[in-house]
């Protein structure tokens, strides 16, 4: 058997009992192909779900440490609320560096795929849309710049302590960030096009929480947007691996060795199935709201304030 003979002859192996099932070249370039793309695609969504992991794990730490606040006593609280200052820095670091990969590694991957229904300009356009229109994207963008390159951003909390344990509807929990030091963070004048949203607030300082929820939520929009865009690709893939497994298998196997000439690849079915999943923001926080400032908390509430001076 000649070379090119050779080429036109692949073997489909099921790893548990070995039975072997000759597949056409055609086929065997459908597979690869199609299964590239999948899982290409499954990384994505990977990707993305650190995000969500990463800003699940943030909640979890203001949840903590709220309810942390709100049992010990006043002068109990400065060590506790320093510590948990070092943590939200950690958290946040986090979050903004998983968002950074999954935006870069998803056009890198769009290029490589050449889909022409959904490119790395369509991804680009979906991330710079939600930038314009969103003050909380606007921020948190230009804060992942300063911590990566010039240093920490957290460095204050403030607790509302209610008189009376009647209010559920809120997280009292607060990370303080002055305006005025947002507004020396460099370019931020040239980043920040929604300033004036900021402005007509009138308050000397702004809760972080709002801008990284607002950061998330538009993240979703814009995962949710490319997932639609390539939601007909993945059935198409997943329809296409499907036809060709079936025709030699009764039951598709979960592993399937799939072996060419020298390009011999893991064929795993249950991650074909799962291509189409979208994650979901779980809702970290219970439906409970956010002040958007310290200074706005009006009514019966005493508020302590910690400082971690770096």
């Amino acid at each position: 058997m000649g070379k090119s003979e050779q080429l036109c002859v692949k073997t489909l192996m099921e790893q548990l009992n070995n039975v072997e099932h000759n597949i056409s070249n055609e086929d065997y370039c459908k597979l690869k192909e199609n299964y590239r793309l999948i899982m290409t695609i499954l990384w994505i969504n990977k990707k993305y779900t650190m995000i969500l992991d990463n800003y699940y794990e943030f909640a979890l730490e203001i949840k903590e440490t709220q309810a942390k606040l709100l049992k010990i006593q006043e002068n109990e609280m400065v060590n506790v609320g320093k510590k948990s200052i070092i943590a939200f820095n950690r958290r946040l670091s986090n979050l903004l560096c998983s968002v950074r990969m999954y935006v870069d590694q998803t056009q890198h991957e769009l290029s490589k795929l050449g889909i022409k229904e959904c490119t790395k300009d369509d991804f680009h356009t979906y991330t710079s849309e939600m930038y314009d229109s969103s003050v909380g994207y606007q921020i948190m963008e230009l804060l992942r710049n300063h911590i990566q390159h010039q240093g920490l951003i957290v460095d204050r909390i403030t607790l509302i302590r209610p008189f009376f344990d009647n209010n559920e509807e809120y997280i009292f929990l607060i990370i303080d960030i002055a305006y005025k030091r947002l507004c020396n963070i460099e370019q931020y004048e040239k980043k920040i096009f929604l300033d004036n949203i900021l402005r007509d607030m009138n308050v000397d300082t702004f809760n972080l929480l709002w801008f990284v929820d607002e950061y998330v939520k538009g993240l979703e929009i814009v995962h949710k947007k490319l997932m639609e865009k390539l939601f007909e690709k993945i059935v198409d893939a997943q329809n296409q691996i499907e036809s060709i497994l079936k025709r030699n298998y009764n039951q598709i196997p979960s592993e399937i060795g799939v072996f060419g000439y020298g390009d011999d690849f893991l064929l795993q079915y249950n991650y074909v199935l799962q291509a189409s999943n979208i994650p979901r923001i779980v809702d970290c926080y219970e439906g409970k709201k956010f002040f958007r400032s310290s200074e706005r908390v009006k009514g019966n509430y005493q508020k302590n304030t910690i400082r971690y001076n770096m």
